[in-house]
């Protein structure tokens, strides 16, 4: 905790605030093949499983696969790349190829694998390469029934995604006879979250 400074009245004080110096890890991503990727997100956290993430840049892969974190301080870090933020695909009619790239860690590892950790030590960290896995996905269907099982038309669902270090959430389109279909879903544990009514709509409560 830094010291408190007191003035006194009509006292000017010259103060010297000395900033520690970040650093960077320069990041390339390529596909299983070895080509570079562009587009892909790239976070940066903790090695700690409860450990939140750090960095998430907004800003994306360029052309040759490159991104440059930066703004890190010296420690232990775990590196990933991301196609999207999601982890499906909503909608009734949803298809196309079942494999797909999935999130992946340096050197190409599962977030619930075996992350290898980039260590910043007095210099920028030289490029690393990330090669994503490409695995299969699956599809997650089902059917929302209120408490005298009949079909919730007007149902609100979820699907969160639970992760070594926190979990993600993301809304279910649910058709009006109550069916719902999620493709691409990627290996991992989830959970199906569903309600009827809400509070700014009391006309649709009900069991």
């Amino acid at each position: 905790r830094s010291p408190a400074v007191t003035l006194r009245a009509g006292e000017i004080r010259d103060l010297t605030i000395p900033l520690p110096r970040a650093f960077a890890i320069n990041v390339r991503v390529v596909d299983p093949w070895g080509e570079p990727l562009s587009g892909l997100n790239v976070s940066v956290r903790s090695p700690d499983k409860r450990g939140p993430v750090l960095s998430r840049h907004e800003r994306t892969t360029d052309d040759e696969g490159r991104l440059r974190a930066f703004g890190l301080s010296p420690g232990r870090y775990i590196v990933c790349a991301d196609t999207s933020r999601t982890f499906g695909s909503y909608g009734a009619t949803s298809s196309g190829r079942r494999e797909r790239l999935l999130t992946t860690c340096y050197p190409s590892a599962s977030e619930d694998g075996d992350p290898e950790p980039v260590r910043i030590t007095r210099a920028d960290v030289a490029e690393i390469e990330i090669r994503m896995r490409q695995e299969r996905t699956f599809t997650i269907t089902g059917t929302i029934l209120d408490a005298a099982g009949v079909p919730a038309a007007a149902a609100s669902a979820r699907l969160s995604r639970y992760y070594r270090n926190g979990s993600g959430s993301s809304g279910i389109k649910v058709e009006r006879d109550g069916r719902f279909r999620i493709d691409h879903v990627h290996p991992g544990t989830y959970a199906v979250e569903a309600t009827v009514g809400h509070p700014q709509a009391p006309e649709q409560n009900r069991p």
